[in-house]
C-alpha cells in the first residue's frame, strides 16, 4: 500500500528546469568588460590607471586630513581639560595658602598678646 502511495506521488512530481541568470549574467558582464578592454589602447590604459591612483591618493589624503583634524580636536580637549586642572589645582593652593596665612596671624597675635603680658607683669 505505501509503495502505491509513493508511486502516486512521484508521478504528480514535475522538474521545471530553470537558467542560473546569475551566472549567466556575470558571464556576460565579464565577456563585455573584456572586450571593452581589448577595445582600450595603452595610452587610455595608462590614462585610466593615473586617474585611479589620481583619486587613491586623494582618498587617502582625505583620509589622513580628517584623521589629523580628529587628533588635533582631540588634542585640543586635552589642552583644555589640563588648563581646566590647573586652575584648580591654583585655587587650592590658593586656599591653603590663606589659611596658612590665617594661622601665622593667630601665631603673631598670640605672641603680641604674650608680650604684652609679660611687659605688663
Amino acid at each position: 500500500m505505501l509503495t502505491l502511495r509513493f508511486a502516486d506521488r512521484a508521478k504528480k512530481v514535475k522538474n521545471i528546469a530553470k537558467i542560473n541568470y546569475r551566472n549567466s549574467l556575470l558571464k556576460d558582464i565579464q565577456q563585455q568588460l573584456e572586450s571593452l578592454k581589448a577595445e582600450l589602447s595603452p595610452s587610455q590604459i595608462g590614462t585610466i590607471n593615473q586617474f585611479i591612483t589620481n583619486q587613491a591618493e586623494a582618498t587617502i589624503k582625505n583620509e589622513d586630513q580628517q584623521i589629523n583634524q580628529a587628533n588635533l580636536n582631540e588634542n585640543e580637549i586635552m589642552i583644555e581639560e589640563l588648563k581646566n586642572y590647573a586652575t584648580r589645582e591654583k585655587q587650592n593652593i590658593e586656599r591653603i595658602i590663606d589659611l596658612i596665612m590665617k594661622r601665622v596671624q593667630r601665631i603673631d597675635n598670640m605672641i603680641d598678646e604674650k608680650r604684652v603680658r609679660a611687659g605688663s607683669y
